[in-house]
């Protein structure tokens, strides 16, 4: 039985603008799990799925300036 505690979820993309170059956008969660839960478990899908809105918003934000010059 495998335990988690702690959950990391960051990914980066790297935009291509065409002739203005690119832009690289980072951004990521850490999440605690306190108690510790077993993988596969629901809290552990709740955990990721919530990081998963947090970094997705974050991109969406970072992004923002880069779509209007577009």
């Amino acid at each position: 039985m495998t335990k988690v505690s702690k959950i990391m979820i960051w990914p980066s993309r790297t935009i291509d603008l065409g002739p203005r170059g690119y832009v690289k956008l980072s951004a990521g969660a850490e999440i605690e799990l306190d108690p510790a839960a077993e993988i596969g478990s629901p809290e552990i899908e709740k955990a990721f799925d919530e990081a998963r809105k947090i970094v997705l918003g974050e991109m969406k934000k970072q992004y923002e300036p880069y779509r209007k010059k577009k």
